[in-house]
Protein backbone atom coordinates (compact mmCIF):
# COMPACT_ATOMS: atom_id res chain seq x y z
CA UNK A 1 0.00 0.00 0.00
CA UNK A 2 1.10 3.26 -0.72
CA UNK A 3 2.12 6.04 1.88
CA UNK A 4 -0.72 8.99 2.11
CA UNK A 5 0.83 11.98 0.61
CA UNK A 6 1.59 13.79 4.19
CA UNK A 7 3.71 11.13 5.25
CA UNK A 8 5.43 11.60 1.77
CA UNK A 9 5.91 15.08 2.26
CA UNK A 10 6.98 15.29 5.86
CA UNK A 11 9.23 12.11 5.68
CA UNK A 12 10.99 12.65 1.77
CA UNK A 13 11.82 16.07 2.11
CA UNK A 14 10.88 19.02 -0.52
CA UNK A 15 8.62 17.53 -3.08
CA UNK A 16 9.19 17.64 -6.40
CA UNK A 17 7.02 18.78 -9.01
CA UNK A 18 6.12 15.41 -10.42
CA UNK A 19 5.31 13.96 -6.64
CA UNK A 20 3.22 17.29 -5.81
CA UNK A 21 1.11 16.29 -8.87
CA UNK A 22 1.10 12.98 -8.10
CA UNK A 23 -0.35 13.70 -4.33
CA UNK A 24 -2.68 15.76 -5.88
CA UNK A 25 -4.13 13.20 -7.91
CA UNK A 26 -4.30 10.77 -5.38
CA UNK A 27 -6.29 13.13 -2.98
CA UNK A 28 -8.46 13.72 -6.08
CA UNK A 29 -9.33 9.86 -6.29
CA UNK A 30 -9.52 9.46 -2.26
CA UNK A 31 -12.07 12.63 -2.67
CA UNK A 32 -14.27 10.71 -5.17
CA UNK A 33 -13.68 7.55 -3.99
CA UNK A 34 -15.47 8.93 -0.23
CA UNK A 35 -18.35 10.54 -2.54
CA UNK A 36 -18.92 6.64 -4.52
CA UNK A 37 -18.73 8.42 -7.79
CA UNK A 38 -15.76 9.25 -10.15
CA UNK A 39 -16.02 11.92 -12.89
CA UNK A 40 -16.55 9.78 -15.54
CA UNK A 41 -19.51 8.68 -14.22
CA UNK A 42 -20.68 12.33 -13.33
CA UNK A 43 -20.07 12.87 -17.12
CA UNK A 44 -22.10 10.06 -18.08
CA UNK A 45 -24.92 10.68 -16.16
CA UNK A 46 -24.64 14.24 -17.54
CA UNK A 47 -24.88 13.73 -20.79
CA UNK A 48 -27.10 10.14 -20.71
CA UNK A 49 -28.97 10.15 -24.10
CA UNK A 50 -32.52 10.31 -24.02
CA UNK A 51 -33.03 6.69 -24.95
CA UNK A 52 -32.91 6.14 -21.09
CA UNK A 53 -36.13 7.33 -20.86
CA UNK A 54 -37.08 3.78 -20.45
CA UNK A 55 -34.97 3.83 -16.94
CA UNK A 56 -36.26 5.10 -13.57
CA UNK A 57 -32.54 6.91 -14.14
CA UNK A 58 -33.31 8.37 -16.88
CA UNK A 59 -36.66 9.57 -16.59
CA UNK A 60 -35.97 11.51 -13.36
CA UNK A 61 -32.14 12.92 -14.11
CA UNK A 62 -33.29 16.59 -15.11
CA UNK A 63 -36.36 17.09 -12.25
CA UNK A 64 -36.25 19.89 -10.05
CA UNK A 65 -37.31 20.72 -7.21
CA UNK A 66 -40.69 22.90 -6.82
CA UNK A 67 -38.95 24.20 -3.49
CA UNK A 68 -36.29 25.95 -4.59
CA UNK A 69 -37.34 27.61 -8.34
CA UNK A 70 -40.50 29.20 -9.37
CA UNK A 71 -42.75 28.10 -12.42
CA UNK A 72 -41.44 28.97 -15.92
CA UNK A 73 -43.48 30.98 -18.26
CA UNK A 74 -45.28 27.89 -20.49
CA UNK A 75 -45.70 26.48 -16.57
CA UNK A 76 -48.07 29.41 -15.65
CA UNK A 77 -49.70 29.14 -18.34
CA UNK A 78 -50.96 25.24 -17.89
CA UNK A 79 -51.87 26.29 -14.08
CA UNK A 80 -54.01 29.42 -15.57
CA UNK A 81 -55.42 26.85 -17.70
CA UNK A 82 -56.17 23.87 -15.28
CA UNK A 83 -57.37 26.78 -12.97
CA UNK A 84 -59.83 28.63 -14.87
CA UNK A 85 -60.94 25.01 -15.63
CA UNK A 86 -62.03 24.25 -12.15
CA UNK A 87 -63.36 27.69 -11.89
CA UNK A 88 -65.50 28.40 -14.86
CA UNK A 89 -65.94 24.86 -16.04
CA UNK A 90 -68.57 23.55 -13.47
CA UNK A 91 -71.93 25.30 -15.20
CA UNK A 92 -72.78 22.00 -17.23
CA UNK A 93 -76.06 22.00 -19.44
CA UNK A 94 -78.44 24.20 -17.46
CA UNK A 95 -75.07 26.73 -17.15
CA UNK A 96 -73.47 27.38 -19.62
CA UNK A 97 -72.34 31.00 -19.74
CA UNK A 98 -69.57 30.26 -17.66
CA UNK A 99 -68.37 27.50 -20.04
CA UNK A 100 -68.98 29.94 -23.10
CA UNK A 101 -66.17 32.06 -21.24
CA UNK A 102 -64.09 29.20 -20.60
CA UNK A 103 -63.92 27.89 -24.04
CA UNK A 104 -62.08 30.85 -25.76
CA UNK A 105 -59.76 31.47 -22.96
CA UNK A 106 -58.14 27.80 -22.93
CA UNK A 107 -57.75 28.45 -26.85
CA UNK A 108 -55.76 32.03 -25.98
CA UNK A 109 -53.55 30.50 -23.23
CA UNK A 110 -52.76 27.08 -25.68
CA UNK A 111 -51.99 29.92 -28.56
CA UNK A 112 -49.89 32.08 -26.55
CA UNK A 113 -46.97 29.85 -26.51
CA UNK A 114 -47.18 29.42 -30.34
CA UNK A 115 -47.34 33.59 -30.70
CA UNK A 116 -44.39 34.64 -28.25
CA UNK A 117 -41.48 32.64 -27.79
CA UNK A 118 -40.36 33.60 -24.30
CA UNK A 119 -44.05 32.27 -23.45
CA UNK A 120 -42.67 28.54 -24.17
CA UNK A 121 -40.26 28.21 -21.60
CA UNK A 122 -41.42 25.26 -19.65
CA UNK A 123 -43.13 23.49 -22.76
CA UNK A 124 -42.27 21.09 -24.93
CA UNK A 125 -43.96 19.85 -27.44
CA UNK A 126 -46.12 16.82 -26.32
CA UNK A 127 -45.34 13.11 -27.41
CA UNK A 128 -46.82 11.46 -30.36
CA UNK A 129 -49.80 9.50 -28.52
CA UNK A 130 -51.39 12.54 -26.72
CA UNK A 131 -51.51 14.08 -30.73
CA UNK A 132 -53.29 10.59 -30.79
CA UNK A 133 -55.71 10.72 -28.36
CA UNK A 134 -56.55 13.93 -29.61
CA UNK A 135 -57.42 12.97 -32.88
CA UNK A 136 -59.71 10.26 -31.58
CA UNK A 137 -61.32 12.51 -28.95
CA UNK A 138 -62.38 14.58 -31.68
CA UNK A 139 -62.98 12.60 -34.89
CA UNK A 140 -66.33 11.08 -33.71
CA UNK A 141 -68.31 14.40 -33.34
CA UNK A 142 -66.14 15.57 -36.45
CA UNK A 143 -67.46 12.92 -38.85
CA UNK A 144 -71.44 13.33 -37.41
CA UNK A 145 -71.57 17.01 -39.07
CA UNK A 146 -70.52 16.11 -42.37
CA UNK A 147 -73.53 16.30 -44.33
CA UNK A 148 -74.42 12.92 -46.26
CA UNK A 149 -76.53 13.01 -49.52
CA UNK A 150 -80.11 11.31 -48.81
CA UNK A 151 -79.53 8.48 -50.34
CA UNK A 152 -77.03 7.76 -47.26
CA UNK A 153 -78.82 9.48 -44.38
CA UNK A 154 -82.15 8.04 -44.91
CA UNK A 155 -81.04 4.96 -44.40
CA UNK A 156 -79.60 5.37 -41.16
CA UNK A 157 -81.85 3.79 -38.17
CA UNK A 158 -83.99 5.81 -36.39
CA UNK A 159 -84.38 8.54 -39.44
CA UNK A 160 -87.60 7.43 -40.98
CA UNK A 161 -89.64 10.06 -39.08
CA UNK A 162 -87.51 13.09 -39.87
CA UNK A 163 -87.27 12.22 -43.68
CA UNK A 164 -91.36 11.96 -43.61
CA UNK A 165 -91.21 15.67 -41.88
CA UNK A 166 -88.92 16.68 -44.14
CA UNK A 167 -90.71 15.52 -47.30
CA UNK A 168 -93.86 17.23 -46.26
CA UNK A 169 -92.05 20.80 -47.02
CA UNK A 170 -90.76 19.55 -49.92
CA UNK A 171 -87.24 18.94 -48.38
CA UNK A 172 -86.63 15.65 -48.65
CA UNK A 173 -83.60 15.93 -50.88
CA UNK A 174 -81.35 17.76 -48.74
CA UNK A 175 -78.18 16.82 -47.27
CA UNK A 176 -78.33 16.14 -43.76
CA UNK A 177 -75.79 14.93 -41.20
CA UNK A 178 -74.66 12.21 -39.27
CA UNK A 179 -75.86 13.24 -35.76
CA UNK A 180 -79.75 13.98 -35.34
CA UNK A 181 -79.06 17.09 -33.29
CA UNK A 182 -76.62 18.34 -35.18
CA UNK A 183 -76.43 21.75 -33.46
CA UNK A 184 -75.91 19.75 -29.90
CA UNK A 185 -73.28 18.02 -31.71
CA UNK A 186 -71.17 20.96 -32.86
CA UNK A 187 -71.69 22.39 -29.23
CA UNK A 188 -70.08 19.20 -27.59
CA UNK A 189 -67.53 19.47 -30.20
CA UNK A 190 -66.48 22.95 -29.14
CA UNK A 191 -66.57 21.74 -25.35
CA UNK A 192 -64.48 19.02 -26.17
CA UNK A 193 -61.31 21.00 -27.30
CA UNK A 194 -60.97 22.73 -24.20
CA UNK A 195 -59.79 19.56 -22.56
CA UNK A 196 -57.85 18.44 -25.59
CA UNK A 197 -55.92 21.82 -25.24
CA UNK A 198 -55.20 20.98 -21.70
CA UNK A 199 -53.95 17.56 -22.31
CA UNK A 200 -51.38 18.86 -24.66
CA UNK A 201 -50.53 21.43 -22.54
CA UNK A 202 -50.10 18.82 -19.66
CA UNK A 203 -47.63 16.52 -21.24
CA UNK A 204 -45.18 18.94 -22.51
CA UNK A 205 -44.56 19.67 -19.53
CA UNK A 206 -41.42 18.53 -17.04
CA UNK A 207 -41.76 17.08 -13.75
CA UNK A 208 -41.52 20.07 -11.93
CA UNK A 209 -43.79 21.71 -14.12
CA UNK A 210 -46.44 18.50 -13.21
CA UNK A 211 -46.17 19.06 -9.64
CA UNK A 212 -46.89 22.57 -10.12
CA UNK A 213 -49.84 21.56 -12.13
CA UNK A 214 -50.82 19.33 -9.21
CA UNK A 215 -50.56 22.21 -6.28
CA UNK A 216 -52.39 23.92 -8.31
CA UNK A 217 -55.17 21.39 -8.14
CA UNK A 218 -54.92 21.61 -4.87
CA UNK A 219 -54.85 24.74 -4.44
CA UNK A 220 -58.03 25.17 -6.35
CA UNK A 221 -59.69 22.72 -4.21
CA UNK A 222 -59.09 25.07 -1.16
CA UNK A 223 -61.00 27.93 -2.57
CA UNK A 224 -63.70 25.66 -3.99
CA UNK A 225 -63.95 25.16 -0.06
CA UNK A 226 -63.91 28.08 1.17
CA UNK A 227 -66.44 29.09 -1.00
CA UNK A 228 -68.72 25.80 -0.82
CA UNK A 229 -68.41 27.09 3.50
CA UNK A 230 -69.98 30.31 2.14
CA UNK A 231 -72.28 28.68 0.22
CA UNK A 232 -73.75 26.67 3.52
CA UNK A 233 -73.56 29.65 5.70
CA UNK A 234 -75.35 32.20 3.74
CA UNK A 235 -72.85 34.57 5.18
CA UNK A 236 -74.26 38.35 4.10
CA UNK A 237 -77.59 36.97 2.89
CA UNK A 238 -76.05 35.64 -0.72
CA UNK A 239 -76.07 32.22 -2.04
CA UNK A 240 -72.41 32.49 -3.25
CA UNK A 241 -72.76 29.88 -6.09
CA UNK A 242 -72.24 30.98 -8.99
CA UNK A 243 -75.03 29.63 -10.76
CA UNK A 244 -78.36 30.96 -11.52
CA UNK A 245 -79.20 26.68 -10.99
CA UNK A 246 -77.67 24.92 -8.25
CA UNK A 247 -78.10 22.28 -5.38
CA UNK A 248 -79.03 24.82 -1.88
CA UNK A 249 -77.82 23.46 1.19
CA UNK A 250 -75.04 21.31 -0.12
CA UNK A 251 -71.54 22.50 -0.64
CA UNK A 252 -70.81 23.12 -4.19
CA UNK A 253 -67.87 25.30 -4.79
CA UNK A 254 -67.12 26.11 -8.20
CA UNK A 255 -69.73 23.32 -9.54
CA UNK A 256 -73.58 24.03 -10.14
CA UNK A 257 -73.50 19.84 -9.24
CA UNK A 258 -72.40 18.56 -6.17
CA UNK A 259 -71.60 15.05 -7.92
CA UNK A 260 -69.00 16.63 -10.05
CA UNK A 261 -68.01 18.55 -6.57
CA UNK A 262 -67.05 15.76 -4.95
CA UNK A 263 -64.89 14.62 -7.89
CA UNK A 264 -63.24 18.02 -7.58
CA UNK A 265 -62.43 17.49 -4.11
CA UNK A 266 -61.50 13.44 -4.50
CA UNK A 267 -59.03 14.31 -6.76
CA UNK A 268 -57.93 17.70 -5.43
CA UNK A 269 -56.99 15.10 -2.00
CA UNK A 270 -55.16 13.46 -4.56
CA UNK A 271 -52.92 16.29 -6.33
CA UNK A 272 -52.41 17.60 -2.70
CA UNK A 273 -50.67 14.26 -2.01
CA UNK A 274 -48.35 14.94 -4.49
CA UNK A 275 -47.33 18.19 -2.98
CA UNK A 276 -46.51 16.85 -0.27
CA UNK A 277 -44.12 14.37 -1.29
CA UNK A 278 -42.18 17.06 -3.27
CA UNK A 279 -42.22 19.05 -0.02
CA UNK A 280 -40.53 16.27 1.77
CA UNK A 281 -37.46 15.40 -0.40
CA UNK A 282 -36.68 18.97 0.22
CA UNK A 283 -37.54 19.58 3.94
CA UNK A 284 -35.58 18.29 7.09
CA UNK A 285 -38.67 17.57 9.04
CA UNK A 286 -40.43 14.77 7.13
CA UNK A 287 -43.25 15.05 10.67
CA UNK A 288 -44.39 18.21 9.52
CA UNK A 289 -45.17 16.93 5.75
CA UNK A 290 -47.25 13.83 7.60
CA UNK A 291 -48.99 16.39 9.74
CA UNK A 292 -49.86 19.34 6.58
CA UNK A 293 -50.79 16.20 4.86
CA UNK A 294 -53.64 14.60 7.59
CA UNK A 295 -54.48 17.72 8.32
CA UNK A 296 -55.76 17.88 4.33
CA UNK A 297 -56.79 14.50 4.27
CA UNK A 298 -59.29 15.64 7.12
CA UNK A 299 -60.46 18.58 5.67
CA UNK A 300 -60.93 17.54 2.33
CA UNK A 301 -62.67 14.24 3.51
CA UNK A 302 -65.41 16.39 5.72
CA UNK A 303 -65.80 18.57 2.41
CA UNK A 304 -66.42 15.63 0.45
CA UNK A 305 -68.87 14.60 3.08
CA UNK A 306 -70.54 18.27 3.20
CA UNK A 307 -71.11 18.11 -1.13
CA UNK A 308 -74.32 15.23 -0.20
CA UNK A 309 -73.30 13.19 -3.10
CA UNK A 310 -74.08 9.71 -2.10
CA UNK A 311 -71.54 8.10 -4.50
CA UNK A 312 -69.11 10.50 -4.05
CA UNK A 313 -69.26 9.18 -0.98
CA UNK A 314 -69.36 5.96 -1.38
CA UNK A 315 -65.86 6.43 -3.55
CA UNK A 316 -64.37 8.55 -1.00
CA UNK A 317 -62.02 5.26 0.03
CA UNK A 318 -60.77 5.28 -2.79
CA UNK A 319 -58.75 8.82 -3.30
CA UNK A 320 -57.99 8.48 0.42
CA UNK A 321 -55.99 5.34 -0.27
CA UNK A 322 -54.49 6.59 -3.27
CA UNK A 323 -53.32 9.54 -1.57
CA UNK A 324 -52.27 7.13 1.09
CA UNK A 325 -50.27 4.92 -1.17
CA UNK A 326 -48.55 8.25 -2.53
CA UNK A 327 -47.41 9.02 0.95
CA UNK A 328 -46.43 5.52 2.28
CA UNK A 329 -42.82 5.67 1.00
CA UNK A 330 -42.30 9.19 2.63
CA UNK A 331 -43.16 7.71 5.96
CA UNK A 332 -40.25 5.06 5.52
CA UNK A 333 -37.77 6.89 7.62
CA UNK A 334 -40.57 7.40 10.32
CA UNK A 335 -41.91 4.07 11.15
CA UNK A 336 -37.86 3.53 11.37
CA UNK A 337 -37.58 5.27 13.93
CA UNK A 338 -40.57 5.68 15.71
CA UNK A 339 -40.97 2.82 18.39
CA UNK A 340 -44.14 -0.03 17.24
CA UNK A 341 -45.84 1.03 20.81
CA UNK A 342 -46.20 4.82 20.05
CA UNK A 343 -47.44 3.89 16.48
CA UNK A 344 -50.23 1.43 17.35
CA UNK A 345 -50.73 4.18 20.06
CA UNK A 346 -51.27 6.90 17.82
CA UNK A 347 -53.78 5.36 15.37
CA UNK A 348 -55.61 3.81 18.31
CA UNK A 349 -55.93 7.47 19.12
CA UNK A 350 -56.86 8.22 15.82
CA UNK A 351 -59.74 6.00 15.71
CA UNK A 352 -60.98 7.41 18.50
CA UNK A 353 -60.83 11.01 18.00
CA UNK A 354 -62.71 9.80 14.43
CA UNK A 355 -65.22 8.20 15.93
CA UNK A 356 -65.74 11.23 18.84
CA UNK A 357 -65.70 13.77 15.84
CA UNK A 358 -67.91 11.83 13.60
CA UNK A 359 -71.12 11.84 16.50
CA UNK A 360 -70.66 14.97 17.15
CA UNK A 361 -70.63 16.65 13.58
CA UNK A 362 -73.80 13.76 13.13
CA UNK A 363 -75.71 16.42 15.25
CA UNK A 364 -74.58 19.25 13.11
CA UNK A 365 -78.03 20.05 10.62
CA UNK A 366 -75.48 20.13 7.59
CA UNK A 367 -74.52 16.74 8.17
CA UNK A 368 -77.67 14.90 9.26
CA UNK A 369 -78.85 16.32 6.23
CA UNK A 370 -76.48 14.03 4.28
CA UNK A 371 -77.22 11.29 6.52
CA UNK A 372 -80.92 11.65 5.56
CA UNK A 373 -80.27 11.46 2.20
CA UNK A 374 -78.40 7.78 2.79
CA UNK A 375 -82.41 6.55 4.28
CA UNK A 376 -84.35 7.29 1.10
CA UNK A 377 -82.29 5.33 -1.49
CA UNK A 378 -85.22 5.55 -4.09
CA UNK A 379 -83.77 6.33 -7.42
CA UNK A 380 -85.01 7.21 -10.57
CA UNK A 381 -82.07 6.39 -12.38
CA UNK A 382 -82.92 2.83 -13.01
CA UNK A 383 -86.17 3.79 -14.92
CA UNK A 384 -83.44 6.01 -16.74
CA UNK A 385 -81.01 3.49 -17.98
CA UNK A 386 -84.20 1.53 -18.96
CA UNK A 387 -85.60 4.25 -21.46
CA UNK A 388 -81.82 5.10 -22.58
CA UNK A 389 -81.22 1.46 -23.44
CA UNK A 390 -84.58 1.38 -25.52
CA UNK A 391 -83.21 4.45 -27.29
CA UNK A 392 -80.23 3.29 -28.16
CA UNK A 393 -82.20 0.17 -30.22
CA UNK A 394 -83.75 2.43 -32.03
CA UNK A 395 -80.45 4.18 -33.57
CA UNK A 396 -78.13 1.25 -33.15
CA UNK A 397 -75.41 0.81 -34.79
CA UNK A 398 -74.77 4.44 -35.85
CA UNK A 399 -75.86 6.41 -32.97
CA UNK A 400 -78.02 9.80 -32.92
CA UNK A 401 -74.76 12.03 -32.39
CA UNK A 402 -72.84 13.37 -29.13
CA UNK A 403 -75.56 15.34 -27.28
CA UNK A 404 -78.44 14.18 -28.94
CA UNK A 405 -79.38 12.23 -25.65
CA UNK A 406 -82.34 14.64 -24.98
CA UNK A 407 -84.03 14.33 -28.57
CA UNK A 408 -83.50 10.38 -28.09
CA UNK A 409 -84.67 9.92 -24.84
CA UNK A 410 -87.72 12.08 -25.23
CA UNK A 411 -88.88 10.06 -27.90
CA UNK A 412 -88.14 6.73 -26.79
CA UNK A 413 -89.29 7.67 -22.50
CA UNK A 414 -92.21 5.48 -21.44
CA UNK A 415 -95.81 7.57 -20.27
CA UNK A 416 -95.84 5.13 -17.16
CA UNK A 417 -92.32 6.99 -15.96
CA UNK A 418 -93.00 10.45 -17.09
CA UNK A 419 -91.88 13.38 -14.54
CA UNK A 420 -92.49 16.84 -14.70
CA UNK A 421 -88.60 16.66 -14.09
CA UNK A 422 -86.37 16.12 -17.69
CA UNK A 423 -83.67 13.88 -17.57
CA UNK A 424 -80.80 15.59 -19.17
CA UNK A 425 -78.35 12.95 -18.86
CA UNK A 426 -78.43 9.25 -18.51
CA UNK A 427 -77.06 9.16 -15.72
CA UNK A 428 -74.00 6.80 -16.63
CA UNK A 429 -71.33 8.26 -19.07
CA UNK A 430 -71.00 4.77 -20.59
CA UNK A 431 -74.45 4.04 -21.56
CA UNK A 432 -75.03 7.40 -22.97
CA UNK A 433 -71.68 7.70 -25.38
CA UNK A 434 -72.62 4.32 -26.60
CA UNK A 435 -76.24 6.05 -27.27
CA UNK A 436 -75.01 9.29 -28.92
CA UNK A 437 -71.61 7.29 -30.86
CA UNK A 438 -73.00 4.11 -31.37
CA UNK A 439 -70.90 1.55 -32.77
CA UNK A 440 -68.32 3.76 -34.37
CA UNK A 441 -67.78 5.69 -30.98
CA UNK A 442 -67.36 2.48 -29.06
CA UNK A 443 -64.56 1.28 -31.30
CA UNK A 444 -62.46 4.59 -30.56
CA UNK A 445 -63.30 4.09 -27.36
CA UNK A 446 -61.58 0.76 -26.68
CA UNK A 447 -58.59 2.89 -28.89
CA UNK A 448 -58.56 5.61 -26.89
CA UNK A 449 -58.79 3.51 -23.56
CA UNK A 450 -56.25 0.97 -24.63
CA UNK A 451 -53.61 3.93 -25.60
CA UNK A 452 -53.92 5.40 -21.96
CA UNK A 453 -53.88 1.92 -20.43
CA UNK A 454 -50.78 1.27 -22.28
CA UNK A 455 -49.46 4.82 -20.80
CA UNK A 456 -50.19 3.68 -17.59
CA UNK A 457 -48.74 0.28 -17.52
CA UNK A 458 -45.43 2.56 -18.82
CA UNK A 459 -45.37 4.97 -16.11
CA UNK A 460 -46.07 2.14 -13.29
CA UNK A 461 -43.24 -0.07 -14.72
CA UNK A 462 -40.86 2.91 -14.71
CA UNK A 463 -41.55 4.80 -11.49
CA UNK A 464 -42.44 1.49 -9.88
CA UNK A 465 -45.43 2.33 -8.17
CA UNK A 466 -45.78 -0.90 -5.35
CA UNK A 467 -44.09 0.74 -2.75
CA UNK A 468 -42.26 -3.12 -1.91
CA UNK A 469 -41.11 -2.56 -5.51
CA UNK A 470 -40.22 1.10 -4.88
CA UNK A 471 -38.38 0.45 -1.64
CA UNK A 472 -36.64 -2.43 -3.12
CA UNK A 473 -35.67 -0.46 -6.52
CA UNK A 474 -33.88 2.35 -4.43
CA UNK A 475 -31.94 0.44 -1.29
CA UNK A 476 -30.41 -1.47 -4.41
CA UNK A 477 -29.64 2.23 -6.34
CA UNK A 478 -29.66 5.08 -3.95
CA UNK A 479 -29.27 7.82 -7.27
CA UNK A 480 -32.34 9.77 -7.83
CA UNK A 481 -35.00 8.87 -4.69
CA UNK A 482 -36.65 12.20 -4.48
CA UNK A 483 -37.05 12.91 -7.83
CA UNK A 484 -38.25 8.71 -8.14
CA UNK A 485 -40.74 9.53 -5.42
CA UNK A 486 -42.78 12.73 -7.00
CA UNK A 487 -42.56 10.81 -10.24
CA UNK A 488 -44.24 8.08 -8.70
CA UNK A 489 -46.81 10.16 -6.93
CA UNK A 490 -47.98 11.66 -10.30
CA UNK A 491 -48.50 8.31 -11.72
CA UNK A 492 -50.49 7.23 -8.87
CA UNK A 493 -52.47 10.59 -9.09
CA UNK A 494 -53.17 10.18 -12.68
CA UNK A 495 -54.23 6.58 -12.23
CA UNK A 496 -56.55 7.59 -9.12
CA UNK A 497 -58.08 10.70 -10.78
CA UNK A 498 -58.86 8.29 -14.39
CA UNK A 499 -60.29 5.11 -11.56
CA UNK A 500 -62.45 7.74 -9.54
CA UNK A 501 -63.67 9.48 -12.76
CA UNK A 502 -64.80 6.24 -14.59
CA UNK A 503 -66.33 4.60 -11.48
CA UNK A 504 -68.52 7.78 -10.95
CA UNK A 505 -69.15 7.70 -14.63
CA UNK A 506 -71.32 4.31 -14.10
CA UNK A 507 -73.71 6.47 -11.93
CA UNK A 508 -73.12 9.42 -13.16
CA UNK A 509 -72.03 12.09 -15.99
CA UNK A 510 -68.49 13.44 -14.90
CA UNK A 511 -66.64 14.21 -17.44
CA UNK A 512 -69.76 16.23 -19.30
CA UNK A 513 -68.89 18.88 -17.08
CA UNK A 514 -65.20 20.77 -18.73
CA UNK A 515 -64.05 21.09 -14.98
CA UNK A 516 -63.65 17.42 -14.58
CA UNK A 517 -63.01 16.52 -18.33
CA UNK A 518 -59.63 19.00 -18.11
CA UNK A 519 -58.91 17.10 -14.98
CA UNK A 520 -59.17 13.97 -16.35
CA UNK A 521 -56.68 15.49 -19.52
CA UNK A 522 -54.34 16.33 -16.41
CA UNK A 523 -54.31 12.86 -15.75
CA UNK A 524 -53.91 11.49 -18.93
CA UNK A 525 -50.83 14.02 -19.93
CA UNK A 526 -49.26 12.95 -16.45
CA UNK A 527 -49.33 9.17 -17.76
CA UNK A 528 -46.84 10.56 -20.84
CA UNK A 529 -42.73 10.62 -20.28
CA UNK A 530 -41.83 14.02 -19.03
CA UNK A 531 -39.81 16.45 -21.03
CA UNK A 532 -36.01 15.09 -20.44
CA UNK A 533 -34.26 17.72 -22.55
CA UNK A 534 -34.05 21.23 -23.53
CA UNK A 535 -37.97 23.08 -24.52
CA UNK A 536 -39.06 22.84 -27.20
CA UNK A 537 -41.82 24.85 -29.60
CA UNK A 538 -45.42 22.70 -29.24
CA UNK A 539 -45.22 22.79 -32.86
CA UNK A 540 -44.43 19.48 -33.78
CA UNK A 541 -44.84 16.04 -31.96
CA UNK A 542 -42.15 14.55 -30.15
CA UNK A 543 -41.62 10.84 -30.32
Amino acid sequence: MEAPSHALSTHAGPASPDTSHESRQRRRRSHRHRHGTSGTAERERSTRHPADQGTSQGRHRRARSIVHSRPAAGEMIAMVAVASAIALGGGGTTNPLTETILQPLLAVLAGLPLILPRLRIGLSAPPRSTWILAFLVLIVPILQLIPLPPSLWQALPGRAAESASLALVHAGHAWMPWSMAPARTFISLLAMVGPVLVLLLAAGLDQAGRTWLCITIAAMGLVSIVLGVLQLSHADGFSWSLYPYYNNGKLDGFQANHNAQADVLGIALMAFAVGCTALHQSTSRPMLVWILAATGLTVAALALFLTGSRTGIALMPLPMLVSAAILLPTAHGIILRAKRRIIIGLGAAGLVLTGVGSLALARLPAIKAVFDRFNDLENTRAEIWTDTWHALGTVWPIGGGIGSFPVLFNAAERLEVVSPIQAGRAHNDWLEWALEAGLPGIFVLVLVLGLIGLLAWQAMRITAVSPRAFMKRHRASRQGTGNSLVARAQTLFACGTLLVLGAHALDDFPVRAMALACLAAVAVGLLTPPRLSAPETLSSPRH
